[in-house]
């Protein structure tokens, strides 16, 4: 009848464990079990029993608890983990059909943008941010690219994207790569 009683703390310590317990794992039942077949056999007229399997259901308890604590984090980063992600794929989206609608433009381009550089985007914004140096380089260029493509009337364009190329190659294979 007393609460500080070992006995009574280890039933009080049991009962608030099962409290929200869904049976995954058999890990408290087959302690209690346990507990059970103990005291069925080893006691006396003893009450330290109780004290030390008070004690051991304690640690039990605790390594428990810390256990799930883990598991809610882990499943709570994953989730906004698959948030963020979506996110990402939601603003390289965006970008892409900035950048693409209304256009004619020649299939390999399409399909590198869509298919490659919209991953090396999705890992910039994810890794870095979309206010990242990452992020931005990238869209700049995906921009120098689809420039690139376009008509260049005049002899001073023409050479103006000569001494482009270089460099948009360049960051099109760090990019990539």
């Amino acid at each position: 009848s007393r609460a500080s009683h070992p006995a009574r703390r280890l039933l009080n310590e049991i009962a608030a464990m099962a409290i929200g317990w869904e049976g995954a794992g058999e890990g408290l039942q087959a302690r209690v079990e346990r507990i059970v077949l103990r005291l069925l056999s080893d006691f006396t007229d003893d009450a330290r029993l109780f004290a030390e399997v008070l004690d051991e259901f304690l640690l039990f308890s605790t390594e428990e608890r810390r256990r799930n604590e883990l598991l809610e984090q882990r499943t709570r980063d994953a989730e906004e983990g698959r948030a963020r992600t979506l996110q990402a794929r939601q603003q390289v989206q965006h970008a892409l059909n900035q950048r693409l609608r209304g256009r004619v433009l020649p299939r390999v381009v399409v399909q590198m943008l869509v298919d490659s550089w919209s991953q090396v985007l999705l890992l910039a914004w994810l890794k870095q941010g979309e206010a990242s140096a990452a992020w931005i380089d990238g869209l700049a260029t995906m921009d120098a690219l689809l420039a690139s493509i376009a008509p260049h009337p005049g002899a001073q364009a023409r050479q103006a994207l000569l001494e482009q190329v270089p460099g948009l190659l360049k960051a099109l294979r760090d990019g990539l790569a």
